[in-house]
C-alpha cells in the first residue's frame, strides 16, 4: 500500500513552470495529493515505530523474522526516497536578495516559507542530482603511482579498522552487562557514571560486553601473564643476560644524566639569618626551602656556586674537549680584540677645557657623551684622542711602507697555497658582495630637491646617502628603468 500510494502520486505530472509568473494547473487535485502524501508519511512513521519496537527485543530472530525486518527496512528506504523526490518536485528554493537567506516556494499552494521541508532533513533540494553523479575514474600516469594509491587506501582501511576495534575495546571496558532474573534480559551498567539502561551501547555487540564474573576472570588471567618472573632462579640465555645488562646500564646512565641536569639547574645558597640552606632554580628564578625530590639523596646533593665551580675544574678533560675549550678561548679573545679595534675606530676622546674633562665623540652618529663607552672602559681599551689617533695612523703607514726594506719571508708550499686560496676566496666574496649591492640598491632623481636618493629594493627604505659598502668598494649603483 505504501509503495502503491507513492507511485500513484509520482505518476502525476507536475505543472509547467512559467518564468514570468507561477500558475497552477486545474487538472491536479491538490487535496487528494496532500492526503496521499500525509498517508505515506504516517505509514512511514508507523513502520519505523514497529522496527524500533522489534529492535528492542533482545532474543535472537528467526530466519523468517530477519527476512521480514530486512524487507520492511528496504520498503521504508525506497518509500523515503520516493517521498523526498516528490517533495523536491513540489518545492523550489530561491535566494532573498535583501536578507541573503534561502526561502522555499510551494508550486501547488503558491505559499513561501523560510524553513526547509522536514522530510529532507540535512539534505537540500539539489542534493539528489549531486548524489546521482557518476564517480570520476582516477587515471594514473604510471604503475608505481597506482600501487602507491592502492597501498594508501589499504593503510587507511587498516587504520580505520584498528580505530574501530580500539573504540569497541574502550566502550567494553566501561560497560558491563548484568542479567536481570525478573525480566529475563540483560541490562547494561556504566562503571564510570554508575548509570544503568536497558539499551545496548552503540558500536559494540553482546560478544564485546562482559559480565562482572567474566571480567574478573579476564583480569586475573592478565595479571598472571604480566606477573614478573624470578629471573634469578631461571637459567638465562646469553641473549637474555646481555639484554638485562644493557638495560641496567642504560638505566644507570640515564639517572646520572638526569641528576647532572638537575644539579645544573639548582643552586644551594646559605641564609645567615635563618641558619639554613635554600635552593634557587636558575631557570625559573624560584626559591624553596625543600630540597628537590630528585636530589634528595646524599650522593645527589645540590652544590653551592663555589663547589660547582670547583667540581667543574676537577673534571677530567678528554683531548677533544680540551681542544674545544682552547679553540673557544682563542676565538673569544680574537673576537674581543676585533670588537675593541672597531670601537676605537668609531670613538674619539676630546678634551673640554671649560669642564676640564674628556668627552667622547662618535664619528659615525655625530653624537657626544661624557660617559666612556661600556666596551672601552678598561685600561688597555682606552679611547684615543685625535692627536694620538693620527700618530698611531702614521706609525702604521710607516710600518707598512718599511716592509719593502725588510727581508722577504720564505713561504713553504703549504703556506703559499693557503695564502693564495685565502686571497682568491676574499676576492670572490668581494665580487659577489658588490654584485648583490648593485642588485639590492637603485638610485632615483628627486625633481623637487634636484638630488639623487637611494632605494633599498628589499626593505623599500630610501636614503639620501649612498650605501657605505657600495661607496667604499666603488660599486656603480644603477638608476631605475623608466
Amino acid at each position: 500500500m505504501l509503495l502503491s500510494d507513492t507511485q500513484e502520486f509520482l505518476a502525476r505530472s507536475p505543472p509547467a513552470e512559467d518564468s514570468g509568473s507561477h500558475t497552477v494547473s486545474t487538472a491536479i487535485n491538490f487535496n487528494s495529493s496532500y492526503a496521499t502524501a500525509t498517508r505515506v508519511y504516517g505509514t512511514l512513521r508507523e513502520l519505523l515505530g514497529q522496527i524500533h519496537d522489534q529492535l528492542e527485543q533482545k532474543p535472537p530472530l528467526t530466519r523468517e523474522e530477519a527476512l521480514a525486518k530486512i524487507h520492511s527496512m528496504w520498503k521504508i528506504r525506497k518509500a523515503r526516497k520516493q517521498l523526498k523526490a516528490l517533495v523536491r518536485e513540489v518545492y523550489s528554493s530561491f535566494d532573498d536578495p535583501t536578507t541573503g537567506e534561502t526561502y522555499y516556494y510551494n508550486k501547488y499552494t503558491k505559499e513561501t516559507q523560510w524553513t526547509k521541508p522536514t522530510i529532507l532533513g540535512s539534505e537540500g533540494l539539489s542534493d539528489l542530482s549531486s548524489k546521482t553523479q557518476k564517480k570520476v575514474k582516477v587515471v594514473f600516469e604510471s604503475k608505481e603511482e597506482e600501487e602507491l594509491h592502492a597501498v594508501s587506501k589499504l593503510q587507511a582501511t587498516a587504520r580505520s579498522h584498528i580505530a574501530r576495534r580500539h573504540m569497541r575495546k574502550l566502550i567494553s571496558s566501561i560497560y558491563e552487562k548484568i542479567w536481570d532474573a525478573d525480566s529475563q534480559r540483560f541490562y547494561y551498567h556504566n562503571t564510570k557514571s554508575n548509570e544503568v539502561k536497558w539499551e545496548k551501547p552503540r558500536w559494540v555487540s553482546d560478544e564485546d560486553l562482559l559480565t562482572p564474573r567474566t571480567r574478573y576472570g579476564q583480569l586475573q588471567a592478565e595479571q598472571e601473564k604480566t606477573k614478573p618472573r624470578n629471573v634469578l632462579t631461571e637459567s638465562l640465555t646469553p641473549q637474555t643476560a646481555a639484554c638485562m645488562i644493557q638495560h641496567a646500564y642504560r638505566q644507570k646512565k640515564g639517572f646520572q644524566n638526569l641528576l647532572k641536569m638537575c644539579r645544573a639547574v639548582y643552586v644551594r645558597i646559605y641564609d645567615p639569618e635563618q641558619g639554613l640552606y635554600y635552593y634557587h632554580n636558575t631557570r625559573t628564578k624560584e626559591t624553596a626551602w625543600e630540597k628537590p625530590l630528585l636530589l634528595s639523596g646524599a650522593e645527589s646533593d645540590v652544590f653551592t656556586p663555589r663547589t660547582q665551580q670547583k667540581k667543574a675544574l676537577e673534571e677530567m678533560l678528554t683531548p677533544e674537549k680540551a681542544a674545544q675549550l682552547v679553540q673557544r678561548a682563542f676565538r673569544r679573545k680574537k673576537g674581543s680584540q676585533n670588537l675593541l679595534r672597531l670601537c676605537r675606530s668609531v670613538y674619539e676622546r676630546i678634551y673640554d677645557p671649560e669642564q676640564d674633562m674628556y668627552y667622547y665623540y662618535n664619528t659615525r652618529t655625530k653624537k657626544t657623551t661624557w660617559e666612556k663607552p661600556l666596551l672601552l672602559r678598561g685600561a688597555e681599551s682606552d679611547v684615543f684622542t685625535p692627536r694620538t689617533r693620527q700618530k698611531k695612523l702614521q706609525e702604521l703607514v710607516s710600518a707598512v711602507n718599511g716592509t719593502a726594506s725588510r727581508k722577504l719571508r720564505q713561504w713553504t708550499e703549504e703556506e703559499a697555497a693557503t695564502r693564495l686560496q685565502g686571497l682568491y676566496r676574499a676576492k670572490k666574496a668581494k665580487k659577489e658582495l658588490h654584485a648583490r649591492l648593485a642588485q639590492r640598491f637603485k638610485k632615483a632623481f628627486d625633481p623637487s630637491s634636484c638630488q639623487v636618493y637611494y632605494v633599498n629594493i628589499l626593505t623599500q627604505e630610501v636614503s639620501w646617502d649612498p650605501p657605505a659598502l657600495a661607496l667604499r668598494g666603488g660599486v656603480q649603483i644603477e638608476s631605475f628603468e623608466e
